[in-house]
């Protein structure tokens, strides 16, 4: 069925270097924002109580002289935060992908350049992801499609999630996503979601993206007790990922954003 490029959302994520992409250009990352650090080496196991306070000091960087695509490894390590903070877990990933039993910091950077390098099937920085809404006869949004060649579902499913697409009731409400993001995390608490955003690389601020253009960096947004938190893995070494969001984030970034929301569940196995 064709659609006309006016009922096209797509959402491409180019993160890290230069890219254009249909007329806009995104710019190199530069140097990750100065924060709040603990000490760091690449052996540290990762520390916590629970898999989510060991995630919120995990970057996309790292200090492995054999890793080279750090910047542009957001997609992959939001891939990967989204399957262990839903309660996958990584001894199975372990099993599954012939990795060390413990994670700590270098072998998750390790997964996420692995992710990266299986799923960037084009050569071009960044993972690229698309997918569009499906419309009934009176524009009521009945169903959704990815797009050919999505690089996005290629980690997705190496990491073991399934994805959906939300989107509002109608080609009108498009966009109004609050309905669907509140039913997703009422039916799955320990849910993630995949976000794009538009990343301010020296403040580390997930700002909205514009309708019309495209984001340039992948979040997680979870939902726990109530409040929504954001994991974000463009941080120094050692500093916070984990933050809390305010009412004007989510609704810019999660129930009124303009870019796809990826909704994720462990997959079957």
């Amino acid at each position: 069925m064709a659609f006309p490029e006016a009922n096209v959302e797509w959402l491409k994520v180019r993160a890290g270097r230069v890219s254009v992409v249909a007329g806009l250009v995104l710019a190199g990352c530069g140097a990750a924002p100065k924060a709040e650090r603990t000490a760091y080496s690449e052996s540290d196991v990762l520390a916590g109580a629970t898999m989510l306070e060991k995630l919120s000091r995990v970057s996309q960087l790292d200090q492995l002289e054999d890793t080279d695509d750090d910047a542009a490894r957001c997609g992959c390590a939001a891939a990967l935060n989204a399957f262990l903070a839903s309660g996958g877990t990584w001894e199975e990933l372990a099993e599954r992908l012939g990795l060390a039993k413990e994670p700590t910091q270098e072998s998750v950077h390790r997964l996420q350049e692995r992710l990266y390098d299986e799923a960037n099937v084009d050569g071009e920085p960044g993972i690229y992801g698309g997918c569009r809404p499906l419309y009934d006869a009176a524009r009521n949004v009945v169903g959704w499609e990815r797009k050919e060649g999505d690089e996005a579902q290629r980690m997705f499913e190496a990491v073991g999630l399934e994805t959906w697409a939300l989107f509002g009731r109608s080609e009108a409400t498009l966009n109004d996503r609050r309905e669907a993001v509140l039913a997703y995390f009422r039916d799955r608490p320990l849910g993630a979601l995949i976000v794009g955003v538009n990343e301010d690389m020296d403040s580390g601020r997930s700002l909205p993206v514009a309708p019309g253009t495209f984001a340039n960096h992948y979040i997680v947004v979870l939902q726990r007790d109530g409040a929504f938190l954001r994991l974000d893995t463009w941080a120094e070494l050692g500093a916070k990922t984990l933050h809390p969001m305010t009412d004007t984030e989510v609704r810019e970034l999660v129930f009124e954003t303009p870019i796809t929301l990826l909704a994720t569940a462990l997959a079957q196995r």
